[in-house]
């Protein structure tokens, strides 16, 4: 029949080590219940945030997610990267434009063979050497009025921007390729941009607002277009107008700022091209060319986009129009531009509402409405500006909300539980230790050969046991000891 048993046990001779064992435990049920505080009283729960840097910062500084504490590494936050992809749309932190990802590219050693992705792993890196590389401005009747007539002739045209940035990702730099369209500003209003509060972005309030003067300015412009001569008197009906970035110039206010080229269709739908042999001068801006005007003000629509969308897009670089004084007074009224000097084609009206002019001659007052608080261009500097705030540009990253697995606490309940439950494996380890640690000291010790009773009865009766020596020499049968060993056996007196 099975039998239970126990084993015989008997003090350390030690005088060491019982405090040692006490204080030890002590100590170690301390730091035990510290370190599997981080193992066993949080949980990992998701997090969607905007900040990931942030969040994961402040989150991976407390005390208990650095080591020791944190020994398994598991307590560490960690957010899921943004999947900035091809036909995605996003806004920047600057909360302007909307932008659409036309192309992503990595370098490679050949130049000529991109490594070109449909994806990347985006974390909220800042936006880097962003430009503007194209403004395209299509130019669309709508309406069969012969010109010339007045801007909502054109009322249905579009502006289209490619703008390019270096992105930091998981794979390293990228150039991503964007394009952001311009339309909507055929009405007084300006909510293209997220944001144009005049205090704190005074730099993009301007810009608004003047892009959209001198895009109706374009409008006007074409409306303004007499009957051309191209295979008998007809009228212009569309244009393609495009403004390729010159790298090479740097002054903004030059007329090779950008590398221009325009289309001009007409309503018997015959073409003239930048690059035809006519037999007339079309020098393209400030010129006698009846396509001028409508050149001169789109030439410098796309000098304040590039300064607006640079802005976005966090390049506070120059050349930009719209940081400092002297670049918005520019941007207000080129001075060599000669649609606007008196009595020119965009400045010779003697009514107020003649070809609603106002929309492209003059500036709205912040927070005012109604004619009354418009204020033509000429004024509009020293009028304004001491009702706005500083002009001002901020480093830009992609908007976008990140999944982020968070440490949280449990319940109280649950988590001391979990920690006593762990407490109590490692003690257990400990106490092993230390056991095996004062055994081995124990092992060459006299003590180590006798039990409690035979130390006892070395000194007399103990018990009604005494000792007897044995002689060497001989083993007795079932006996563990060897032969020549020394040993002890107690026998009754009985």
């Amino acid at each position: 029949m099975y039998h239970f048993e126990y084993p015989i046990t008997r003090p350390y001779p030690f005088k060491w080590f019982t405090p040692v064992a006490i204080i030890g435990c002590v100590i170690l049920t301390a730091v035990f219940s510290l370190v599997n505080l981080t193992s066993n009283g949080f949980d990992l729960k998701p997090l969607y945030t905007t900040d990931v840097n942030g969040t994961e910062a402040a989150a991976n500084a407390r005390w208990f997610n650095k080591p020791p504490f944190n020994w398994q590494g598991d307590m560490d936050v960690e957010c899921q990267p943004y999947l900035l992809t091809v036909g995605d749309s996003f806004f920047t932190s600057n909360h302007g434009f909307r932008y659409k990802v036309k192309s992503i590219e990595l370098p490679t050693r050949d130049a000529e063979s991109p490594d070109i992705r449909s994806s990347i792993g985006y974390k909220n890196t800042t936006l880097e050497e962003c430009f503007l590389s194209q403004m395209f401005v299509k130019l669309m009747k709508s309406d069969p009025a012969r010109l010339p007539s007045w801007w909502i002739s054109f009322k249905n045209t579009v502006a289209t921007a490619t703008l390019q940035c270096t992105v930091v990702s998981d794979a390293g730099l990228a150039e991503v390729t964007m394009e952001a369209e311009y339309e909507g500003e055929t009405e007084p209003v300006y909510d293209y941009v997220m944001d144009s509060n005049h205090k704190t972005r005074a730099s993009v309030w301007w810009g608004t607002r003047l892009s959209n003067a001198y895009f109706i300015g374009i409008l006007s412009a074409a409306s303004q277009v007499p009957g051309v001569d191209v295979l008998g008197e007809t009228y212009l009906n569309r244009a393609r107008l495009t403004f390729n970035r010159n790298l090479s110039k740097t002054d903004i206010r030059s007329e090779n700022f950008f590398d221009l080229g325009w289309t001009f269709q007409f309503e018997n739908s015959y073409l003239q091209t930048l690059w035809m042999d006519l037999p007339y001068d079309t020098t393209p801006y400030n010129s006698d060319f009846w396509g001028s005007p409508t050149l001169t003000e789109s030439l410098h629509y796309s000098k304040i986009m590039h300064s607006l969308f640079a802005l976005d897009l966090g390049n506070c670089e120059p050349p930009n129009l719209l940081l400092d004084e002297d670049g918005l007074r520019y941007a207000i009224m080129d001075p060599q531009n000669t649609n606007r000097f008196p009595g020119a084609l965009l400045n010779n009206f003697t009514e107020p509402v003649q070809l609603d002019n106002g929309r492209f001659t003059k500036l709205p007052k912040p927070n005012e409405a109604g004619i009354d608080a418009n204020v033509p261009l000429n004024e509009s500097y020293g009028t304004i500006q001491p009702l706005m705030g500083p002009l001002s540009c901020n480093k830009a990253t992609i908007a976008a909300q990140y999944l982020c697995s968070v440490p949280k606490q449990k319940s109280v309940g649950v988590m001391l539980l979990a920690i006593i439950l762990a407490d109590l494996v490692f003690l257990q380890a400990a106490w092993k230790l230390l056991q095996w640690f004062a055994d081995s000291r124990m092992a060459n010790r006299p003590q180590m050969k006798f039990c409690e009773g035979c130390l006892e009865a070395q000194g007399g009766n103990a018990g009604g046991f005494e000792l007897e020596k044995q002689p060497r020499g001989r083993q007795q049968a079932g006996s563990s000891l060897r032969p020549n060993d020394h040993y002890v056996r107690l026998h009754s007196r009985e």
